[in-house]
């Protein structure tokens, strides 16, 4: 364990290194989730962050995403790099989409990320299901598949292919930033418990002016805390 010690005549620190990048680093055996006291933290400082930077709209939005990202490292990992390519890879798409002349053309741009993020979620989530359906049905050996299932992936996937959907449609146009479509697919409160929310609803919302009455503040303030009381007194009891 590395540790400093940072004194004067009256004072003194005593920095643990090992505790902090252990706080810090992903914990395979203690993933985060919204119900911890580590993601309070989190929220209360990412909160504080977003409090003096509102007013500068990239800013934030970049600061939001960084740490919407580091949240999901924190939940699964190296799996964030998936979450990061998901995202360059549909929104690559969706400009192709955009930018088909013939209509057939944009049904193949579409078919193929579409493919890819249903493949994806297949490759993760039904493997262990059809192993134990063959077991079930051959009543032979249980196979145990190790592999591990990233935290929101549904939701993050299918959030990503309502974009590309909607601009097939003609219902939304591409985000010139790719930063602006990070925000949407990796936002931190919806991206590992939902729910899934359509581009053509969230996107625009990032370019028009903030508006938060007390009436609004109290109303958030109030659903968090009721959320939380629901989940760690009564579900938590129950279960």
């Amino acid at each position: 364990m590395s540790s400093y010690i940072l004194g004067w005549e009256a004072f003194s620190v005593t920095v643990d290194t090992a505790a902090i990048l252990k706080q810090l680093t992903y914990d395979v055996n203690s993933p985060v989730h919204f119900a911890t006291g580590w993601f309070m933290w989190f929220f209360a400082a990412c909160m504080v962050g977003y409090a003096l930077l509102h007013k500068t709209r990239h800013l934030k939005l970049f600061y939001v995403t960084a740490f919407s990202l580091y949240f999901y490292y924190k939940s699964s990992g190296a799996y964030v790099g998936l979450l990061l390519a998901v995202t360059v890879f549909d929104y690559t798409f969706a400009w192709l989409v955009h930018d088909a002349r013939a209509r057939w053309a944009k049904r193949i741009l579409l078919v193929f990320p579409l493919a890819a993020n249903l493949g994806l979620l297949a490759a993760f989530k039904y493997p262990q299901m059809l192993a134990d359906t063959w077991t079930f049905f051959s009543q032979g050996q249980s196979y145990k598949l190790d592999i591990f299932l990233p935290a929101g992936l549904s939701f993050f996937t299918f959030a990503s292919m309502s974009y590309l959907i909607d601009v097939y449609r003609g219902e939304l146009k591409p985000t010139n930033k790719i930063t602006d479509y990070a925000f949407f697919v990796s936002f931190f409160p919806m991206l590992v418990a939902g729910p899934i929310v359509r581009a053509s609803h969230f996107l625009p919302q990032l370019t028009r002016p903030l508006v938060i009455s007390r009436v609004m503040l109290g109303t958030g303030i109030t659903l968090i805390l009721s959320g939380l009381f629901t989940k760690l007194v009564l579900a938590d009891y129950l279960a």
